[in-house]
């Protein structure tokens, strides 16, 4: 009987509100809205995100940076060139597959690189975003790194949930092999946001 009442009481809620509310508050997508670089720092901390090497895209090329990279991962060799790793996979785009190439790093050697995409033509176009950071992180140095695009409208799955699985994934490679980049795609403070998720 309880059962037969909860699932009247979900039913009609599901009709009255509509999935999509529910699935927006279940993960936490929030309204596009510009973030300072203060809202950022507060809202990594809130979500155990770490800030020493916060990046955010440049409100000049934002745009386009949406269009190309939303909540993307890019994987980079100690040269700076992108490593090609999606394409082996059956669905290039699966955020999952840097996870599973994570646990067996030394097939990264064989991937092919792409030159015309680097790391240095990524943080061209970015700001700090943490003027005081809380430890010398910036210095680390790393076979790889991992690049993060991320933002604080469009759900923990691509944010939270993301930065602690890649954490971990790194924490069980090999020492100094992966470094994790941070780079924030909210819109700066006096901007008027050109898209929406709700």
């Amino acid at each position: 009987m309880k059962i037969r009442i909860v699932f009247t009481y979900a039913f009609l809620l599901l009709s009255i509100l509509g999935c999509k509310p529910i699935i927006y508050t279940i993960h936490d997508v929030r309204q596009v809205k510009p973030q300072s670089d203060e809202d950022l720092i507060r809202f990594c901390r809130q979500k155990h995100m770490e800030t020493q090497q916060l990046k955010r895209v440049r409100q000049e090329v934002l745009d386009s940076n949406l269009r190309k990279h939303l909540n993307q991962h890019y994987l980079f060799d100690s040269t700076g060139q992108m490593v090609d790793y999606a394409a082996s996979f059956e669905n290039p785009r699966c955020k999952g597959n840097l996870l599973q190439l994570l646990k067996t790093p030394d097939t990264l050697k064989t991937f092919p690189r792409n030159s015309a995409f680097t790391l240095e033509s990524i943080l061209d176009h970015t700001l700090e975003v943490n003027h005081w950071p809380e430890s010398s992180a910036a210095g680390i140095q790393a076979t790889y790194t991992i690049v993060m695009y991320w933002n604080t409208f469009s759900g923990n799955p691509n944010h939270k949930k993301a930065f602690s699985d890649l954490n971990e994934a790194i924490q069980h490679a090999p020492h100094g092999m992966f470094r994790l980049l941070l780079i924030n795609q909210d819109f700066h403070p006096g901007n008027i946001p050109s898209i929406q998720m709700k």
